[in-house]
């Protein structure tokens, strides 16, 4: 049984999932940069990132595990950013 194009697949007994081949719509288009900046979550996520970086630099980078929290925040404000330009 390959893929046939229109034909309904069984995702589980009785339920049934409709193959769409409709043009794409609003809804299904990747928002822009500036709309994903706008974001309440991302703006939140990235000031949070922003201000655990600068707190290691007020308290120092003493041991090890001050580098480590160094690379976490700045591993989570590098994935912002690439949210930004739709890298999933």
């Amino acid at each position: 049984m390959g893929n046939v194009p229109r034909r309904p697949q069984l995702l589980r007994p009785r339920v049934r999932l409709l193959m769409k081949t409709s043009a794409p719509t609003k809804a299904n288009q990747p928002d822009s940069a500036i709309t994903r900046t706008r974001r309440p979550e991302w703006i939140g996520q990235t000031l949070a990132s922003i201000c655990w970086a600068l707190s290691l630099f007020f308290y120092g980078l003493n041991s090890v595990g001050d580098w480590l929290q160094l690379a976490a925040a700045s591993s989570w404000l590098m994935a912002n950013l690439l949210v930004l330009r739709g890298i999933k």
